[in-house]
């Protein structure tokens, strides 16, 4: 009734899937279901509950539409939440449990179902993992591990391991004073390829003093086993035949104590890698037995599988995985697959923390530290352990590279002077942050999770505000430049063309008033690009700022260009003037006021000069240069008034001369007479 008539599909609509025509409405119940599946973060499948995938959860019969019916099934369910990201926590078990009362056993049970459902949901979703162990290929039976205690040695240093310090396979169940036990199953990890024919044997009968090595390689395989079709090998203990690994790692062996001295149609254990090494030994007596002959061997791929703890098998006295990731999923490929061979001992936790268990030597008391591993397990299968930093899109990926981008928007402020240093606390705020995490990620992994992610979020939160902050300051200092050219860049015009206006050449000034106005119209462009909603527009603000900073530079270079042509000016003029008065100042009949006027003229243009007022100077010099001149002219005048003088002056003592020379003359010659 709910999905029917309180559903609002598709949201917004207004409608409820009941509101539908009949043939439509089968559609929306499918769409709807498909949705709320797509929701799930994980698909939890403990081994009590395992159910078979065409058991239907969702069943309709449409009303008006003969033979119609909705019947959403298990594995569609699980097909879309892992096709939107969901991951998969399989807990499995062995399927066989013992009762006791009072201490002493009084029945136990095995049912395999349990491992052929789990392995048929692994397949399902094509995870190269597997529950149990294949006695013969294609065959899948439990294989049991027995109450054991998985301590940091038996891990490996992965995202769900590394904050866990132990962990106890412990099934135990109090049922009033009836105990229950059960056994756990190690994980397989790699999916069987297939099974190919061979030939290797050894003489038959062997040579004394042997040591035969043996090789078979299959390129690609991640494990490979062996089938002895026959051995036979003299009842000793130097008879015997050695497995090895690629790395010379003893797998399996045959002697009188395993698999016996002699026997037949035998798999080995599997042997990691694409190649195998089989050693024949023998002593110097023999007595002719037969040796062996193996006759095919099967290999398998684990495309991103891999183990994580391990427990010791003790049949074989070798470890096995009783906890497993696949992190490759050809048709989920933003999903992962996590199985852990035991599901009751997260239900355990809540009776005790302190668990009997028992083992070979009777029954002891294991804590149960199983908190952590059940965070993980979780953290890892639901992915928000790749959310949080699992590599790109994560929340550390996005604290990263928001990071690195404030950090050079910072950095490009500090470079045009703009005062951001409130924004770079932030950010380093949001560093200790990014490092507070990533030491929790690395101590505890999938466990620290929860809380390295609080610390991201607080990064970003931080990143943000330093960002604000940059933008803020960027903003106010291109607006500031901005009105700092306006408020000057007429003064400027009106300095430069009252310098022009007085016969300057001031067209340098003119040049770099021209360059200024467009880089001030460039930064006016930078500036209106600028969308306070859009982040990705603030370095227009950097742009902006640049522009108006080289624009204003150019404006006090034009300003600067002709005040530098009017000093010049003035500067010449000053000089033409001290010369003119030097030369006034040199003529003995040059008027006194004149060269005084001119002296006084000269001595404003040089003040002038001083507080660089150079038009005032070159008014002054030019003062003084005319008033010097004037000065010259009238001393050249007076000079030639003077001379005139002189001339008629000494015009007349010649005649006065003349005159008494001839009167001498004459009364000189009338004495003689």
């Amino acid at each position: 009734d709910f999905v029917d008539n309180y559903v609002e599909w598709p949201p917004g609509s207004g409608m409820h899937i009941s509101d539908y025509p009949p043939y439509e409405r089968a559609q929306k119940y499918y769409e709807f279901l498909d949705w709320f599946f797509s929701q799930y973060n994980a698909v939890l499948e403990p081994a009590h509950y395992s159910l078979w995938w065409d058991n239907v959860i969702f069943y309709r019969e449409i009303e008006g539409a003969e033979n119609l019916v909705v019947a959403y099934t298990v594995e569609r369910a699980i097909r879309v939440a892992m096709e939107h990201g969901a991951g998969l926590l399989v807990m499995g078990e062995h399927g066989y449990r013992e009762w006791w009362w009072a201490g002493s056993p009084v029945a136990s049970a095995e049912d395999t179902t349990v491992v052929d459902r789990m392995n048929a949901l692994l397949e399902l979703v094509g995870a190269d993992l597997r529950m149990g162990r294949t006695p013969i290929p294609g065959e899948w039976e439990g294989d049991w591990a027995y109450m054991v205690n998985v301590t940091k040695d038996w891990m490996v240093d992965h995202p769900i391991t590394r904050g866990v310090s132990h962990f106890t396979m412990a099934a135990f169940e109090l049922a009033g004073f009836m105990t229950i036990y059960e056994n756990h199953t190690f994980v397989f990890v790699g999916t069987p390829a297939g099974v190919n024919d061979t030939l290797i044997e050894s003489p038959h009968p062997y040579p004394p003093n042997a040591h035969l090595v043996y090789v078979l390689r299959h390129p690609g395989a991640y494990k490979i086993r062996l089938h002895f079709y026959r051995w036979e090998l003299e009842p000793n203990y130097v008879d015997a035949i050695y497995i090895y690994d690629e790395n010379w790692t003893l797998i399996d062996w045959f002697n009188p104590d395993h698999h016996g001295a002699s026997g037949s149609d035998l798999w080995t254990e599997w042997v990691p890698g694409e190649t195998v090494y089989i050693v024949l030994t023998s002593d110097s007596i023999h007595d002719g037995s037969w040796g062996f002959r193996i006759d095919m061997y099967e290999w398998c791929v684990a495309d991103g599988a891999y183990p994580i703890a391990y427990a010791l098998n003790p049949y074989t006295e070798m470890i096995k995985p009783v906890i497993a990731v696949d992190d490759v999923l050809p048709d989920y490929p933003e999903a992962a697959v996590v199985v852990i061979g035991d599901h009751q001992q997260f239900s355990n936790y809540f009776f005790s923390h302190w668990i009997p268990v028992r083992f070979e030597t009777g029954l002891e008391y294991c804590r149960w530290d199983i908190p952590d591993l059940a965070v993980a397990l979780l953290v890892y299968a639901t992915g928000f352990w790749h959310r949080v930093a699992g590599g790109e899109d994560s929340w550390r990926d996005w604290v990263v590279n928001n990071m690195t981008l404030v950090e050079q928007f910072i950095a490009a402020c500090e470079d045009l002077g703009i005062d951001v240093s409130a924004a770079r606390a932030k950010l380093d705020m949001a560093e200790a942050e990014l490092e507070a995490g990533d030491s929790l990620l690395e101590e505890l992994g999938c466990v620290g999770a929860p809380e390295a992610w609080e610390h991201y979020v607080k990064a970003l939160q931080y990143i943000k505000e330093a960002f604000d902050l940059a933008v803020d300051a960027a903003h106010d200092t291109a607006t500031s430049l901005k009105s700092e050219y306006e408020a000057k860049h007429d003064d400027v015009v009106a300095s430069i063309d009252e310098i022009a206006a007085a016969g300057i050449d001031v067209s340098a000034a003119y040049d770099y008033l021209a360059d200024s106005e467009r880089k001030k119209s460039e930064g006016d462009r930078f500036l209106e690009a600028f969308d306070p909603e859009k982040p990705e527009t603030a370095v227009a603000l950097l742009n902006a700022t640049k522009c108006y900073r080289e624009a204003l530079d150019l404006l006090d270079a034009a300003k600067e260009a002709a005040k530098s042509a009017a000093r010049d000016e003035a500067e010449a003029w000053i000089e033409e003037a001290e010369a003119k008065l030097s030369e006034a100042k040199a003529l003995r009949l040059a008027p006194a006021d004149k060269i005084e006027a001119a002296e006084a003229a000269l001595s404003e243009a040089r003040s002038a000069f001083d507080a660089e007022d150079y038009l005032t100077a070159i008014d002054k010099a030019k003062e003084a240069y005319d008033l010097a001149k004037d000065a010259i002219k009238i001393a050249h005048e007076r000079e030639e008034e003077e001379a005139r003088r002189w001339t008629y002056i000494y015009i007349g003592a010649g005649a006065v001369a003349a005159i008494v020379v001839v009167a001498g003359l004459a009364l000189w010659l009338r004495r003689r007479a």
